[in-house]
């Protein structure tokens, strides 16, 4: 299977590059790379990233990391962003930016050519960061694992779930489909009819298999929900975290599914700059140990061969 990537989103907004450069530098904590080779990242972006933001970013970075290019001016067919107004804003971003970010993790993202070499997704938030070690991350703790990510328990934003209920009904009816995880979907079934709202995920962090997501039946339903009326996204809010865990509701068994928080995650709040790169000093310098040395060998060699090459050609 192809290897792990770790992926993420960011605007042009200089706070919000600050973020992921803190979150880049906090990438050090995780060391679980499948034979000693780094795993890349993959910083989606609007493509209005300035040339010094870009070059803030790598140098940020202690993993190879490229910047592929997302389009947010493309609405679903049949959606009049004019016309229509959010119910959200985010200030100092475009009108439907939090509602194309969040289409983007449900569905675009599995369209994305830059996934094309990766098999396993490591999907974590600007906003977010690692503050101590993590061993087996960007990779799934177990084999067999489709999804990784916290549960939550109920949204409490009862409007953010209207009518996703009866639409992932309609759905399953027309495909004439039974869903596949019968634990889950009795969750949802039992939040919906007692409490009018959805359990969801908590998906600032998750890993998630490729593969799954582009199976031709989950694909099916992110194209159901976010491309076709009533818009739900975009007219109710509905959310990532309770659509992941319907999706895996429907289609995911339960060995499939693994639940539970993250050593040495963080979020928003929990990212304390000055602390985070005050424990990844001692990480810092042995890194730069380990290429200094790398680079030591690498000269060495080349004089070795520089010597013997000169010494054929006194024996000549």
């Amino acid at each position: 299977e192809n290897g792990p990537v770790i992926a993420t989103l960011v605007t042009n907004n200089d706070y919000d590059v600050n973020d992921m450069c803190l979150l880049l530098k906090s990438l050090l904590f995780i060391n679980g790379d499948k034979n000693r080779h780094l795993t890349p990242i993959l910083v989606f972006n609007e493509g209005n990233l300035t040339p010094y933001q870009l070059n803030f970013l790598v140098s940020c970075a202690t993993r190879p990391i490229a910047f592929p290019t997302v389009n947010f001016n493309q609405f679903p067919r049949g959606f009049d962003p004019i016309n229509e107004h959010p119910q959200y804003v985010v200030q100092g971003r475009p009108k439907w930016g939090y509602y194309q970010a969040t289409r983007f993790w449900i569905n675009e993202i599995w369209k994305h050519p830059a996934l094309k070499p990766y098999g396993t997704i490591l999907k974590v938030d600007s906003d977010s960061c690692f503050k101590s070690p993590n061993r087996h991350l960007p990779l799934f703790e177990k084999d067999g694992i489709a999804y990784h990510a916290e549960y939550l328990g109920m949204e409490t934003q009862r409007q953010y779930v209207e009518g996703l209920y009866d639409f992932t009904i309609q759905f399953l009816k027309t495909q004439k489909k039974e869903v596949n995880n019968h634990v889950f979907w009795g969750l949802a079934q039992e939040a919906w009819k007692t409490y009018g709202t959805l359990p969801h995920f908590r998906t600032n962090f998750e890993i998630i298999r490729k593969g799954f997501m582009q199976r031709g039946d989950v694909s099916d339903y992110h194209d159901f929900l976010m491309e076709h009326e009533p818009f739900g996204l975009y007219r109710f809010r509905w959310n990532d975290s309770v659509i992941r865990f319907m999706t895996m509701a429907l289609f995911a068994t339960s060995d499939m599914v693994m639940i539970g928080s993250t050593a040495g995650f963080g979020h928003r709040g929990d990212c304390n700059k000055t602390e985070i790169e005050t424990s990844l000093k001692p990480l810092e310098l042995r890194l730069f140990s380990l290429i200094n040395a790398t680079d030591m060998d690498t000269n060495s060699d080349a004089g070795t061969n520089q010597t013997k090459a000169e010494e054929t050609e006194t024996d000549d």
